[in-house]
C-alpha cells in the first residue's frame, strides 16, 4: 500500500478534472490526478464532436449568441440548469475560452483562405481538425499542458471511496492500481470529483468500460446530496450493428461548411427527422429526435433497437467529406456512401442529473467535497461548459484551503475499504488479465 498526500486530489483526468488541476497548479497549490484512464485519452471528454461557439466568439452575432442560450437552455439541458452560470461561463467562453485554446495551439479547422470553418444555421459551432472528433486533439492538449505543468498523475488507478475525517468531511481517496493492484491513498485538504456524466449502466451505452457511475456512488455514500438523476439521455442515430460500433454515431447536427444534416428515415423509407429542417435550434437534437422515434415506433415503423436508418443520401460525397470522416464509417461496414443509409439504434447517452452543488464554487453538501463538469446536477455538459467547471471549482476550493486542514489517515476506514474490495474479487485459472492485454497492444503501438 502507497500513501502519499496533496493539497488536492483530482479525480478523472477529462476537460474539469484537467482544467481544475492546471488551474489550481498555476496558483501554486498541489494537485494530484487519480484517473481510471490515461489522462487525456479516457472518458467521455474524447468522444467531443463538436466545440459550439458561445457568445460572440469567433464572429458570432447577437442573434447567434442569443439562439446559443436558449439552446443550452431549452434543449440542452431541459431548463434543469442554473442560468445565472449559464451566462457567466457562456461569457467566459467568449473572452477566455477560445482565445485560451488558440494559444496555446489548437488547432481549429480552416478553409482554403484561412478563415474559421463554422456550421451555419441558427447555431454555430467549430471543428477541432474533422467534425465529429474534436475531443481527441482537445484532450491530448490537455495532457501535454498537464504533463509539462509537472501535475503528479495516478494513472489506471481506480478511486473507490472517498476518505473522511471524524466530522465527515472529505479528506482524501482510496484507490486501486488497476495493472499493479496495490492499493493507494493519497490525503488531501480537499477533493474534487470530475469523472463527467456517461455510466455505461445498460447494454446500449456511449460510455466507455470505465464509466461505471463510481463518482455517483462514492458521493452518494459519503452523504452528497443528489438531483435530478431520473433524467437520462439518448442517442437516436447511433450505428446498431456490430454491436461494437454502438459509440459511433451518424452526428445529427448540421456539418461544418454545409447548411445540410443528416436525416432518419422509418423502415418503409419515410423521412421523419431531419435537424436543419424540422427543428433548427435544436443543435443537440437528441430530445426531439428520440419524441420523433417514438412515434415511427408506435406506428410500428420502427424499433428502439433498429429497424430504422440513418445518413447522407441527401448530400454530395465531397459535401460530407470535406470537413468530416462520416463516409470512412459507411465504407467500413460495406455501405457505398453516400448512397446507401445505415441501420440505427437508441444508445444510452448522458445522465441529466448529479450531485447538487453551489454553482459558484462547485461545493457540494459535504464538507471538503467538490464537484466539476458533468458529474454535477447543474448542467448536462459540452466540453467547454466542463471546462468552465474546472476553473470555478479551482477558485473554490483555492478560498476555502485556508481552513481545511490536511487528511488523517484512519486505518480502520482504510481496513474496512480493502477488506470490501477482496470481497468483490474473484479469482481466475485460466485466461489473461485485461491489464496484461492493454498493455501488450501499448507496446505494439
Amino acid at each position: 500500500m502507497r500513501v502519499q498526500s496533496t493539497d488536492v486530489v483530482v479525480v478523472g483526468g477529462g476537460a474539469a478534472g484537467c482544467y481544475a488541476a492546471l488551474s489550481l497548479h498555476r496558483h501554486g497549490v498541489k494537485p494530484v490526478i487519480v484517473c481510471k484512464g490515461l489522462v487525456g485519452k479516457s472518458g467521455a471528454s474524447i468522444f467531443a464532436g463538436n466545440l459550439v461557439l458561445a457568445g460572440r466568439a469567433l464572429g458570432n452575432t447577437e442573434e447567434h449568441a442569443r439562439n446559443t442560450a436558449e439552446f443550452l437552455i431549452k434543449y440542452h439541458n431541459q431548463f434543469l440548469i442554473d442560468q445565472r452560470w449559464a451566462r457567466a461561463c457562456s461569457q467566459w467562453i467568449e473572452n477566455v475560452y477560445y482565445p485560451e485554446l488558440e494559444e496555446a495551439g489548437l488547432y481549429l479547422r480552416r478553409d482554403d483562405k484561412g478563415q474559421v470553418v463554422t456550421s451555419p444555421g441558427k447555431i454555430r459551432s467549430v471543428a477541432a481538425n474533422l467534425q465529429g472528433n474534436s475531443g481527441v486533439p482537445f484532450m491530448d492538449l490537455r495532457r501535454k499542458q498537464v504533463i509539462k505543468a509537472g501535475i503528479p498523475r495516478l494513472e489506471e488507478s481506480a478511486v473507490t471511496a472517498l476518505l473522511r475525517r471524524l466530522d465527515g468531511s472529505v479528506c482524501g481517496v482510496f484507490a486501486l492500481d488497476i495493472v499493479s493492484g496495490e492499493y493507494q491513498i493519497v490525503l488531501a485538504r480537499a477533493v474534487i470529483l470530475a469523472t463527467g456524466y456517461s455510466d455505461r449502466l445498460h447494454a446500449r451505452s456511449t460510455g466507455t468500460r470505465e464509466m461505471s457511475g463510481d463518482g455517483i456512488a462514492m458521493a452518494w455514500r459519503a452523504g452528497a446530496t443528489l438531483v435530478n438523476l431520473e433524467m437520462q439521455w439518448w442517442h437516436t442515430n447511433d450505428i446498431a450493428n456490430p454491436p461494437a460500433w454502438q459509440r459511433m454515431q451518424v452526428y445529427p447536427n448540421p456539418m461544418l461548411g454545409s447548411e445540410k444534416s443528416a436525416r432518419m428515415v422509418n423502415s418503409v423509407g419515410e423521412e421523419f427527422f431531419n435537424q436543419q429542417e424540422d427543428d433548427p435550434l435544436a443543435y443537440g437534437p437528441y430530445t426531439v429526435q428520440l419524441k420523433a422515434l417514438a412515434k415511427q415506433v408506435h406506428a410500428g415503423k420502427a424499433r428502439y433497437d433498429g429497424g430504422y436508418y440513418a445518413g447522407f443520401d441527401h448530400c454530395d460525397a465531397r459535401e460530407v467529406e470535406t470537413f468530416t470522416s462520416y463516409g470512412k464509417t459507411f465504407r467500413q461496414l460495406g455501405l457505398r456512401f453516400p448512397e446507401q443509409l445505415v441501420e440505427a439504434a437508441v444508445t444510452a447517452h448522458y445522465r441529466q442529473g448529479g450531485i447538487d452543488v453551489d454553482t459558484k464554487t462547485m461545493r457540494s453538501s459535504v464538507p471538503g467535497l467538490y464537484v466539476a463538469g458533468g458529474l454535477a446536477g447543474h448542467s448536462n455538459g459540452l466540453i467547454g461548459l466542463a471546462t468552465y467547471d474546472g476553473k470555478v471549482v479551482a477558485e473554490g476550493v483555492m478560498e476555502d484551503l485556508p481552513q481545511l486542514a490536511l487528511g488523517v489517515l484512519r486505518e480502520a476506514d482504510v481496513e474496512s475499504e480493502a477488506r470490501r474490495l477482496e470481497s468483490l474479487l474473484r479469482a481466475r485459472r485460466d485466461g489473461v488479465p485485461v491489464s496484461q492485454v492493454k498493455v501488450a497492444i501499448r507496446q505494439m503501438m
